[in-house]
């Protein structure tokens, strides 16, 4: 994905169709139609130049999107506390914030860990788990869905800013088939495919 001239790599995406996550565990790292992480590879390779992580937070169904920045990796982030005294998430810095609850029991404040019913939530210090990446629940207000900025939604996914563009891309593509033609034309139908967010 791209925003603006920068290449966002999908680490998660959860569609309610295939169910909830069995456990954290699962929610970590798992390749299938309907969930699929790879939280555990942020890496500091995905580092900026100010040693931050850029990440890209998406509820489509809600047209809502929130692009921030935070020093750790959200499964390195230290678990919440749930006392309501709400703060953000080391190295927070915003850069676009559409979906930005703000309420006594939850603040969006960058992704941190969770011990509640998901594995990482955007409400550091709050004692609700809005935001919410890794849901294993069964119900959330009595509804099959996934706790997001104010209501439950269906889909999410979660994107990391790629620092090293060709690398990343050939890490992501067919090796194979990206031998057969020259990097620059492969950059440039990417650029071509993949949707601007502006």
């Amino acid at each position: 994905m791209y925003v603006g001239r920068s290449i966002y790599m999908k680490v998660f995406y959860h569609n309610l169709l295939g169910g909830v996550f069995a456990n954290k565990t699962e929610a970590k790292n798992i390749n299938t139609k309907y969930k699929y992480s790879i939280l555990t590879e942020i890496n500091d390779d995905f580092r900026d130049y100010d040693n931050k992580f850029t990440f890209a937070l998406l509820n489509p169904e809600l047209n809502l999107y929130n692009i921030w920045q935070q020093t750790n990796n959200p499964l390195n982030e230290s678990e919440k506390s749930d006392n309501n005294i709400h703060y953000r998430v080391e190295g927070y810095n915003n850069i676009t914030i559409l979906a930005d609850r703000n309420e006594t029991q939850c603040e969006w404040g960058g992704l941190t860990l969770s011990s509640t019913d998901n594995l990482i939530d955007g409400c550091p210090g709050g004692s609700t788990w809005f935001f919410t990446i890794g849901y294993v629940g069964t119900t959330w207000n009595g509804y099959p869905k996934i706790p997001s900025n104010n209501q439950g939604v269906d889909i999410v996914s979660l994107w990391v800013k790629v620092i090293n563009d060709k690398y990343q891309v050939m890490q992501t593509c067919n090796v194979k088939f990206c031998n057969l033609i020259n990097f620059k034309y492969l950059l440039f139908i990417l650029i071509r495919i993949f949707p601007i967010i502006s």
